[in-house]
C-alpha cells in the first residue's frame, strides 16, 4: 500500500489535493521520444502508461472538485 493509499484509507472523507512539479525547463533533449510517442498515437501512450505504472513511476487518479472552495492568497516578498 502506498502512502497515498494509506492516507485515503485512514481518512476516507478527507479532501485531498495532489500537486506535482518537475524541474524540466525544456523538452529539447526528449524531442525524439516525444515525436515517437506522438507518431504511435493512442496505442503508444497506453503502452507507455502501462509500463510506467508497472514501474510505479506513474499514477493516474481522477478526483472530484465538487463542493471544493479555495481562496487565492498572494504574499509579496520584500528584498529583506
Amino acid at each position: 500500500m502506498t502512502e497515498r493509499d494509506a492516507l485515503q484509507y485512514a481518512l476516507p472523507n478527507a479532501r485531498v489535493l495532489y500537486v506535482s512539479a518537475i524541474g524540466a525547463t525544456t523538452t529539447s533533449p526528449m524531442r525524439g521520444f516525444v515525436e515517437a510517442i506522438e507518431a504511435g498515437g493512442g496505442a503508444a501512450l497506453a503502452v507507455l502508461a502501462r509500463d510506467l505504472t508497472a514501474l510505479r513511476l506513474y499514477a493516474a487518479c481522477s478526483l472530484s472538485y465538487e463542493g471544493v472552495a479555495y481562496e487565492l492568497v498572494e504574499h509579496r516578498l520584500t528584498g529583506e
